[in-house]
């Protein structure tokens, strides 16, 4: 009973990761998600008035784009074409230019209402924050990739050992 239920919340996790019908969701939850953590960081209080939003909305916007730029673009046409070096020079790149971007906004918006001067710490929070965040769009895109291929593969499996069987069939029956 027990092993029946492990094997079918697993399944249930497999299907929320793969699914499209759950896509919609599984963005939802990692949007929310993202948008939870940025602001129960400490860098949008280090603006005053409604400028902490427009830090925070900045920083939101700018990891949106680094985060589904690495899902949607460097994992499947780099690393999952066994390019690592290329992946990861593309993704530093990455990482630094959307960085540079936030810097670049604060830096000429922002700068006049702040209130709190960490202007190094910010670059070096950007990266503690990116880095977590970009290996796990990664992993999942890699789980899902790994899950998909063992259903495939597990398929194939299954035609294989069916044609099998009706070769081994039509040997021991040749009329039919």
């Amino acid at each position: 009973m027990q092993y029946n239920r492990q094997e079918l919340n697993n399944k249930q996790v497999i299907s929320f990761l793969i699914d499209s019908k759950f896509r919609l969701l599984r963005h939802t939850l990692f949007i929310l998600g993202l948008l939870f953590l940025l602001y129960s960081s400490t860098f949008p209080y280090e603006y005053a008035g409604n400028y902490k939003y427009y830090s925070l909305i900045t920083v939101f916007v700018s990891f949106l784009f680094m985060f589904y730029i690495n899902m949607y673009f460097l994992v499947p046409f780099f690393f999952l074409r066994a390019r690592y070096a290329l992946y990861i020079l593309l993704l530093i790149m990455l990482v630094v230019a959307g960085l540079f971007c936030i810097a670049i906004i604060a830096s000429n918006y922002l700068e006049p209402h702040r209130i709190m001067d960490r202007k190094n710490a910010s670059f070096y929070g950007g990266i503690i924050i990116s880095i977590p965040i970009i290996l796990m769009t990664t992993t999942i895109k890699l789980l899902q990739r790994w899950i998909i291929d063992n259903k495939r593969i597990s398929e194939l499996r299954d035609l294989t050992l069916r044609m099998e069987l009706n070769e081994l069939k039509n040997q021991i029956n040749p009329h039919f």
